[in-house]
């Protein structure tokens, strides 16, 4: 699928570089022996899960994020055992029917709300809803509240190697409160407040083993929303130095 609109900074900071670097789908991967591999746009793996984590395992040596890494951040059910944990996420809870999900709502108080699938990306699958106007639910849903913050923007601060590096603020198109580039949000440059960087930083300490880059994406005033360790867009363009940061971290493992 090539790479977001951005990542031919990175490619231009790789080849400054001396490397060869190679965009490849992965549904149709063949392993040139190639020194490392980083992934980019593969924004369907979650409709083809079980082929795309068989594809990383033939490559997991030289695969980053890593593979453990990979497969515990594809699952959303890590935001609830981050919340179990007492870490600053916005509070969620799972639901498999619609009993179950009553008691999310009694759990979580409010009249609207956001249920979303453990495995999903660019909110796929997301539904919003009333209290008074309950969706049938046949299998696992996260449930949380919806919160208005969100209509003003997420806050996403990019780290490299576990250090930050810089932020970005993602803001919806009017009327809607999807902040994703594809649904019409908007970004910008943003420096964020020491309470965000903590916040951050506390969420960066619970991923298992190493990590070459991650995002960590906050609604101000609420908690963290997401963790993104797998196919995250980085922004590169919203920051002069950002692909040169990421390539710095890349050449400290090689």
């Amino acid at each position: 699928e090539g790479y977001t609109h951005d990542d031919h900074l990175l490619v231009s900071e790789l080849e400054s570089r001396g490397n060869i670097v190679q965009s490849k789908a992965w549904e149709t991967f063949e392993d040139e022996g190639e020194d490392l591999f980083i992934i980019r746009t593969t924004w369907n793996y979650t409709e083809h899960y079980e082929e795309f984590i068989k594809c990383l395992e033939t490559i997991k040596d030289r695969l980053w994020n890593p593979l453990p890494l990979v497969k515990w951040n594809s699952n959303k059910m890590y935001l609830l055992d981050l919340f179990k944990k007492g870490v600053g996420v916005m509070p969620l809870y799972l639901a498999s029917n619609n009993d179950s999900l009553k008691f999310c709502l009694e759990k979580l108080g409010g009249d609207e709300f956001v249920a979303k699938p453990p495995i999903s990306a660019s909110a796929k699958g997301l539904i919003r809803f009333k209290r008074s106007e309950l969706p049938m639910i046949d299998k696992d849903m996260l449930i949380q509240k919806f919160y208005p913050e969100i209509l003003e923007g997420e806050i996403s601060l990019i780290h490299f190697s576990g250090d930050f590096a810089y932020a970005v603020k993602k803001i919806p198109k009017d009327g809607d409160f999807r902040v994703q580039e594809e649904h019409g949000g908007s970004v910008i440059s943003y420096t964020p407040t020491e309470n965000e960087l903590r916040l951050a930083k506390e969420v960066l300490k619970e991923i298992p083993g190493d990590c070459l880059y991650a995002r960590v994406d906050i609604v101000p005033g609420i908690g963290v929303i997401e963790l993104e360790c797998i196919e995250p867009s980085l922004f590169f363009s919203r920051c002069e130095s950002g692909a040169k940061a990421f390539v710095d971290a890349i050449f400290k493992l090689v």
